[in-house]
């Protein structure tokens, strides 16, 4: 197969390349290849990105183990629908030799320093396939940046949720794919964490990860949440075998977990989440502290989601859905328990009311099963 001279000038893509492909061997010259996400958002409306991707360079030699060099660019990348979000430009160098990926990416745009991934991956080819990754591959990379967290999250699809505060990561990925091995560490100092839609607030110090090998700890730290606090920390383990298990365990003090203008709330207890082979599980105890819920008079109107159910035969043109698989991922299994010994006001529209009881969460969180009861206490 030869194609030669192919050239397409349009966006979302630009293209000039030539390709000879022999029964063993692969002459690939790129010498533009330009991707317009912009326009390509126009296929592809939830694309999260916006800029423009370029590629150049040459890839030649046997099948099995070419050898060449694709240089790449990327210029005033940005948040698909966030004015607040960084530009950012990317350059490196993906090298190709024979067992081996390089990899030299340098992304600038997220403060002083850019952040930086730099080492190789190994490769292994079928008999008359192109070489790609495998379990065995060896496995060497380094990530390194420090500045304000912030943008760097805008970039991230979390709607709900905002980050600031000084991050530092220079973590270093060795063993195989199948079995990696991590050294280094990843902070953050002086941060806030907001969830937009509950309102809830945490403020600390420093959040430290730490990485030793298999083992990966996150130091214990305490975080301001409202009145109380939250204390938490956790570990994990990088083992495939065992589907990369960790638990994480946080203990609640007098915790502001919601304020909103219908609803605020404080509790106290602990936490447990712990994941292996055969799923999550979520374990709490906690006691509320102080619940009030106001009966706004004024909602905003929901549009109700209506099930819509077709009968008769597809139209032309059109694919029937996938549904969702509902078996899909290991599951999560829940042990909570929650005691609410008072201090529960209800208030609004003439109601003035004050409720105590305890509520049971077991099941999944796929099916959940609640058992409990609320009674007026006054009011």
């Amino acid at each position: 197969l030869r194609v030669s001279g192919l050239e397409l000038a349009s966006k979302p893509l630009a293209l000039r390349a030539d390709l000879e492909l022999a029964t063993a061997r692969v002459d690939l010259r790129l010498d533009r290849a330009i991707v317009d996400f912009a326009s390509l958002a126009k296929l592809m409306p939830d694309l999260p990105l916006i800029g423009t991707m370029a590629a150049s360079g040459r890839i030649q030699g046997p099948i099995s183990a070419p050898r060449g060099q694709i240089d790449l660019q990327g210029r005033d990348l940005r948040a698909t629908g966030e004015p607040e979000s960084p530009t950012l430009a990317l350059d490196g160098v993906l090298a190709l030799e024979p067992g081996t990926l390089r990899i030299d990416l340098s992304a600038q745009g997220l403060g002083p320093t850019p952040l930086t991934v730099k080492g190789s991956v190994g490769l292994a080819a079928e008999a008359g396939g192109l070489p790609a990754p495998t379990p065995a591959s060896p496995l060497d990379i380094r990530l390194a940046w420090a500045g304000d967290i912030g943008p760097l999250i805008i970039l991230a699809p979390l709607d709900d949720h905002r980050l600031t505060g000084g991050a530092a990561i220079d973590m270093t990925l060795r063993g195989t794919v199948g079995q990696p091995s991590a050294t280094g560490t990843a902070s953050l100092n002086d941060g806030r964490y907001e969830h937009l839609d509950f309102g809830s607030a945490l403020a600390f110090e420093r959040i430290e990860i730490v990485a030793n090998g298999p083992n990966i700890e996150l130091k214990p730290f305490t975080a301001q949440a409202g009145e109380g606090t939250i204390s938490a920390g956790g570990t994990a383990l990088l083992d495939t075998a065992m589907h990369y298990p960790f638990q994480l365990e946080a203990n609640l003090q007098n915790a502001r977990l919601t304020a909103r203008d219908d609803i605020t709330a404080n509790a106290s207890g602990a936490i447990r989440l712990d994941n292996g082979s055969t799923g999550m599980q979520v374990f709490a105890r906690l006691k509320t502290d102080r619940v009030e819920m106001e009966l706004v008079d004024n909602l905003p109107a929901d549009i109700p989601a209506l099930a819509v159910i077709e009968t008769g035969p597809i139209p032309k043109g059109r694919k029937h859905e996938a549904k969702p698989d509902a078996k899909s991922g290991p599951p999560i299994a829940l042990d909570i328990q929650i005691e609410v010994p008072g201090q529960f006001f209800v208030r609004g529209r003439g109601l003035e009311s004050e409720w105590q009881g305890a509520v049971a969460v077991a099941g999944t969180a796929a099916k959940p099963v609640v058992n409990g009861r609320l009674d007026l206490k006054r009011g």
